[in-house]
């Protein structure tokens, strides 16, 4: 495509951005086409923009997994610099490895940098298209969001009770981590999840805030008779607020989980599962599927406590 000669993968990734115009740009695009299609309409755009976004995705990937096998190797390298030339080794070792404080940060914080801001990039023109669509359109494009979003709703404790607000943490809990397992497999198995996951939760939050913006401008307008500029800007960080509380720590999990199973796939398809590099890759990955599991966690208690700011 035309936004894949601009958006070159290496500097997407030293500036992750501009990752946002280019998934801006793909999904825009997508959900337009997808609007002008007799189809299902809620399921044609999440394919056709998970489609159009997949190459910049998959080329990034492969970018981020042959860094990593450098820096294992380079790794190795030194550790046989060490027994061969110790002094060699310590200058070496200064000048390469002298501001890895964090490695597991250093390592991941470009892609995942990438990830957010392409996130952004899809959660911006959904939302747009959310808040402006005619009804019937709004209706169309968000058929399926809409319809999971009552099921998470229907979660919630309906009273306040410590069994219900038990039960509740339960049953949301295991859905998020059925989601993560899900995650993790597709990105295994087929390489894409995380491009999925990515389309899939930045709708479901789009739908979401659009939803509640809607229904506030709508009061506003039937109480007051007239909505201007200033009243979008008063009910939208209302709506980003009611859903972002927990909201951003499932996402930022989500985001985790798939980037390690898409890497882990790219390593096992280049390496091989016996090769020393894959599993060397996959000690380096596993931590950010346990630090995902975390986050749902935290996530899930968040969404039990605070259930008037997530149901806005």
């Amino acid at each position: 495509m035309i936004f894949e000669s601009i958006f070159r993968v290496r500097k997407i990734e030293s500036k992750p951005h501009l990752a946002f115009f280019l998934a801006f740009s793909y999904s825009l695009l997508s959900i337009l086409f997808a609007l002008i299609l007799p189809l299902e309409t809620s399921l044609t755009a999440i394919f056709l923009v998970t489609i159009a976004c997949l190459p910049s995705l998959n080329r990034l990937l492969a970018y981020e997994e042959r860094k990593s096998i450098l820096e294992i190797e380079k790794k190795e390298l030194l550790q046989i610099l060490r027994i061969e030339d110790p002094k060699k080794y310590e200058k070496l070792k200064e000048r390469l490895l002298k501001k890895v404080k964090y490695p597991l940060i250093k390592e991941f914080k470009n892609i995942v940098g990438v990830f957010f801001f392409f996130f952004l990039g899809l959660l911006t023109s959904y939302l747009l298209l959310g808040i402006f669509l005619p009804q019937n359109d709004y209706q169309r494009l968000f058929f399926l969001q809409m319809a999971k979003i009552q099921e998470i709703r229907s979660l919630a404790p309906t009273t306040g009770s410590v069994i219900s607000t038990q039960d509740a943490l339960l049953l949301i809990l295991s859905n998020n981590l059925k989601v993560a397992l899900f995650t993790l497999f597709f990105s295994l198995v087929y390489g894409i999840g995380a491009m999925f996951i990515l389309v899939w939760n930045s709708s479901i939050l789009a739908c979401g805030i659009s939803n509640f913006v809607r229904s506030e401008i709508a009061r506003v307008a039937r109480e007051v008779g007239a909505v201007n500029m200033f009243t979008y800007f008063r009910v939208i960080p209302i709506a980003f607020g009611a859903y972002m509380v927990h909201g951003i720590l499932e996402i930022l999990a989500y985001f985790l989980i798939a980037i390690a199973g898409s890497l882990i796939s790219i390593a096992l398809t280049k390496h091989g599962i016996k090769s020393k590099e894959f599993w060397d890759f996959l000690a380096n990955t596993i931590d950010l599927i346990l630090i995902s599991i975390i986050l749902l966690i935290i996530a899930a208690i968040v969404e039990v406590t605070l259930p008037s700011l997530v149901m806005g």
